[in-house]
């Protein structure tokens, strides 16, 4: 019972496009004028009628951004390019319009992190390494687990989670005993994101549960190992462009024992790839708590 309940508790805590935003900005707002500007170098006219417009663009104030240039209102003859910001790209647009109707519109938009999530959203491509303890309660002895845990996570298209994690947690002298324990747990989940904002992410994860339980004593030793399912539902959101949050609601179920668990984490990315991050949960029976690194892809 006690081992069932570290292990369903343990695995619930080891949780685990570029689609342009439909952000149409004119040059007359206040993000166009912030953001994006534009001049006219030159416009010429050719012999078959053509009007050859030179032109220049300067990104302000994004990072990275996607810009859609048109010379008139008719989206005709646009150009797409990415650009930096305080970056300058001179460039050629084509119309049949004449000089004095060129207008200029453009759409631009925030690249995401990775080419798979939103743009401002939290990246589901990354490898998490983390060491894990547990604090079981309402026995004749409390018990003080710890461990490590790693896993693996993806997104397949734009929207399908695929996560992969191996752990353990054990305790020595279980019940003032001399026999110590360990648990291994193995999960394989599957999912689904939806992003709710452009920086926030709401989930569904089902998964596979496999563990084994070692027992070693003074005369004997021992293990047993089994399997469920879990379900997990949760909202991952980037608070900050640095600070990401999550909230997690998680059932797990092993040969007839469950555990239903609340869990919430934070990270603190220190760059594109690297950070680092606490989590908290509590259960019926438990609290746990882990300290971890992220390496982000």
């Amino acid at each position: 019972m006690l081992f069932k309940k570290l292990c369903c508790l343990f695995i619930l805590s080891v949780n685990v496009n570029t689609v342009w935003s439909m952000d149409f900005s004119d040059p007359t707002t206040s993000k166009g004028l912030e953001c994006v500007s534009v001049d006219t170098l030159n416009v010429s006219e050719t012999q078959d009628g053509i009007y050859n417009v030179d032109i220049e663009i300067i990104g302000h104030c994004i990072e990275k951004m996607r810009v859609k240039v048109c010379p008139t209102r008719s989206k005709i003859g646009c150009e797409e390019y990415l650009l930096p910001a305080g970056e300058k790209i001179k460039t050629r647009l084509y119309t049949k319009s004449k000089a004095s109707l060129v207008t200029y519109n453009w759409d631009f938009y925030d690249t995401p992190t990775a080419t798979t999530s939103s743009a401002n959203g939290p990246n589901w491509n990354y490898i998490d390494a983390s060491y894990i303890g547990a604090d079981i309660g309402s026995f004749e002895q409390d018990i003080d687990a710890d461990g490590f845990g790693a896993s693996v996570s993806t997104l397949i298209g734009e929207s399908i989670i695929f996560n992969l994690s191996y752990s353990y947690i054990s305790e020595d002298n279980v019940f003032n005993e001399n026999v110590d324990g360990k648990i291994t747990n193995g999960t394989l989940g599957i999912g689904y994101r939806y992003a709710a904002t452009s920086s926030t992410d709401v989930f569904i994860i089902a998964s596979y549960l496999y563990y084994e339980l070692e027992l070693k004593g003074l005369n004997n030793r021992g293990s047993i190992d089994d399997n469920g399912y879990g379900i997990t539902l949760g909202v991952r959101s980037m608070l900050t462009e640095s600070f990401e949050g999550t909230i997690t609601l998680g059932y797990a179920e092993i040969d007839d024992e469950s555990e239903t668990a609340i869990g919430i984490s934070t990270h603190y990315h220190i760059n594109k790839v690297f950070a680092v991050g606490v989590s908290y949960s509590v259960a019926d029976d438990a609290d746990q708590y882990g300290i971890g690194v992220r390496v982000s892809f």
